[in-house]
């Protein structure tokens, strides 16, 4: 047998068969899955939410169990963000906060509103960018 043969017979899948689960087993799994998720009390901000990296953030976050604060310059996306991710995960924690980070004042206003309502701050997924700071080479 060659190293090619070898190596190919190694990397062959083996098909596997399903597991069937106790009914005791599928009680267990489902107070797991309705038992509070490792991030419950942890606050997190993401900018850049209604979208893309940051909405993907927004879901895994809300879906441990996190406070999420939607960092968004748009209300209306941030809100539609919102309902998207509830009836994905109805107990998610989610509020909105008004920021674009090309404009310094609103970045001050959204942390001072924050402070507000916030002792503190558990996590920053800095998603968003700012078209005004951005340089061509």
């Amino acid at each position: 047998m060659t190293e090619r043969d070898s190596r190919a017979l190694r990397s062959a899948q083996v098909p596997r068969r399903r597991r069937r689960y106790s009914e005791a087993e599928k009680k267990a799994i489902l107070a797991e899955a309705s038992a509070p998720g490792p991030l419950d009390g942890k606050v997190f901000v993401v900018t850049g939410a209604n979208s893309g990296i940051g909405f993907e953030a927004v879901r895994g976050l809300a879906g441990a169990g996190a406070h999420v604060v939607l960092a968004c310059r748009n209300e209306a996306l941030a809100n539609e963000a919102m309902g998207r991710v509830a009836a994905e995960h109805p107990k998610a924690s989610l509020e909105f906060g008004a920021l674009d980070l090309a404009d310094l004042g609103s970045v001050r206003a959204f942390a001072a509103a924050f402070r507000e309502k916030r002792p503190h701050l558990d996590g920053l997924v800095n998603n968003a960018r700012s078209e005004e700071h951005t340089s061509e080479l």
